[in-house]
């Protein structure tokens, strides 16, 4: 009794099988050595490793039954014969659940203020106020907040020189009541630079005054 070879579909050899001998090391499955080759032959052991591999070659198998696999080595994907053609497994039954969300990751730093768009316009309806009052002098409080020049330390947002202001300055000037002024959970400051206009705006005012005081006495003077 001599040995006999089992081949897979590709036509490469699989194993030689010694009659009398079962192999279960070169597959899930368990091929038995077969003595009466003329019989059972090559046939038997070889057919068993063709459906372990789901006929794994290049080519589909022939005279395929309905429900039968192939494994396309090409494409390395399956297909299904369904009694006319071989069809991909993608779309065979119904799509799953959604799963539930997941955590909301941290929130990234905050980005410069963008540009006010033209047209931009504010409620300023006085039948909408209340609590209304004449603003005090405030060129002293202009003084002491000092503009500044900076980068952001995130230069992923641009590297460029802007000029502003430190909202921790418009805070202790203006207080943490004043709407020019914010700070949110994270711990992080904005401020407003709309809610500063009216607050320059009475500042020309009362530098307005003055020119017009020095005026009135350079006059008086003049006409001694």
């Amino acid at each position: 009794m001599s040995d006999y070879s089992v081949y897979l579909s590709n036509g490469s050899k699989l194993v030689d099988l010694i009659p009398l001998q079962i192999n279960s090391t070169i597959t899930s499955l368990q091929l038995q050595g077969d003595p009466i080759v003329p019989r059972n032959g090559q046939l038997n052991p070889t057919n068993l490793v063709h459906l372990l591999e789901n006929f794994a070659n290049t080519t589909a198998p022939s005279s395929p039954l309905t429900g039968q696999i192939w494994y396309n080595s090409t494409t390395q994907s399956c297909s299904v014969w369904n009694g006319t053609a071989w069809t991909g497994f993608s779309g065979g039954g119904p799509t799953g659940p959604t799963g539930p969300t997941g955590p909301t990751g941290p929130t990234g730093p905050t980005g410069p203020t963008g540009p006010t768009g033209p047209g931009t316009t504010t409620v300023s309806d006085i039948r909408q106020k209340e609590r209304i009052d004449w603003l005090p002098p405030m060129l002293d409080h202009i003084e002491n907040v000092k503009p500044i020049s900076y980068y952001w330390r995130d230069r992923t947002v641009d590297d460029q020189l802007h000029y502003g202001f430190n909202a921790d300055h418009i805070r202790e000037e203006f207080g943490s009541q004043f709407a020019g002024y914010h700070e949110d959970r994270e711990g992080n400051k904005w401020m407003r630079k709309d809610e500063l206009i009216a607050i320059l705006w009475r500042g020309i005012q009362e530098l307005h005054q003055r020119m017009k005081s020095c005026e009135d006495k350079l006059s008086h003077l003049s006409k001694k």
